[in-house]
């Protein structure tokens, strides 16, 4: 998150043709060194000097509460410090680009989406796998389980607050069908799901029906693409399979999957569409 806000905040002083010194020299901030470590996120901020930095770049009413609402999801950045001993070394840098994400895109083939998961059904994907070694180098345990099953709702509060990012999953037909942990905890899960997409302003969730011909072929069976504020560079994508996953972030190659989840949510059903289909699914259980 410090990184999105220094990268904003250095666009903003090069567009005003500012040196870092001329800033300090401004009384901006204490020394051309310090406004560097600004810059570049390895700093903790504070919401006054970034806004003061902003004012004095001449940065717009809009522009600087686009700042004010990421420095206050900031103050939520590192929350999952506490459970280091639980999280899969390749999810962590999911979880702090997430917090900083203006928008979200995601396709999955298989599973609901983590960040849409309750806890009934995250702990039966992940007692699934128990027998599995973990990377932590031992089975999971119940202890283990449970953070992690924290964790993953943990996350999920970043789609219900104010300031959250702007959210789109398409889900295979698939995910509906496959009744992860049994009828009741599905027959939930699809509740929630049905919610978000019916309640949250936010949190846009469309269904890739099976009757979608081979023209819809889905480069990878999870996808998530990551948007932010501080422009496309930025932008990262995450491909996800059953034991890790890897992260792209080459303005090409995310271009590639930006396509490929563009085309799939042009095929999935509508909004209208997806709550029946959601709705037959939940009769049926």
């Amino acid at each position: 998150m410090s990184k999105v806000v220094g990268l904003r905040l250095r666009e903003l002083r090069r567009a005003k043709g500012q040196r870092l010194i001329d800033v300090a020299k401004a009384g901006v901030v204490g020394s051309a060194p310090t406004l560097s470590r600004i810059e570049t996120g390895s700093t903790p901020l504070k919401e006054e000097v970034v806004l003061g930095l902003a004012r004095f770049y001449g940065s717009s009413e809009e522009e600087l509460d686009s700042l004010q609402k990421l420095m206050s999801r900031n103050q939520g950045v590192g929350w999952y410090e506490e459970f280091r001993d639980v999280i899969p070394y390749w999810v962590e840098r999911l979880i702090s680009t997430e917090s900083s994400a203006q928008e979200i895109r995601t396709y999955e083939a298989q599973f609901v989406p983590g960040l849409l998961q309750n806890a009934a059904y995250a702990k039966a994907l992940l007692q699934h796998g128990r027998p599995v070694t973990s990377d932590l180098g031992t089975d999971l345990s119940d202890e283990q389980i449970d953070r992690r099953v924290e964790v993953r709702q943990r996350r999920s509060n970043i789609l219900k607050g104010s300031q959250g990012p702007e959210y789109y999953a398409v889900l295979d037909e698939a995910v509906l069908a496959r009744p992860i942990g049994g009828n009741a905890v599905m027959k939930s899960q699809l509740g929630d799901l049905y919610n978000y997409a019916e309640n949250y302003e936010r949190i846009d969730i469309r269904v890739l029906p099976f009757s979608t011909g081979d023209e819809v072929m889905a480069p990878a069976s999870a996808i998530t693409y990551l948007g932010m504020a501080s422009g496309q560079e930025d932008a990262m994508v995450y491909l996800e399979v059953r034991y890790g996953g890897s992260y792209l972030t080459a303005p090409d190659r995310v271009e590639l999957y930006q396509l490929a989840l563009a085309n799939l949510w042009q095929n999935a059903a509508s909004r209208v569409e997806t709550l029946d289909l959601l709705q037959k699914y939940i009769d049926k259980l």
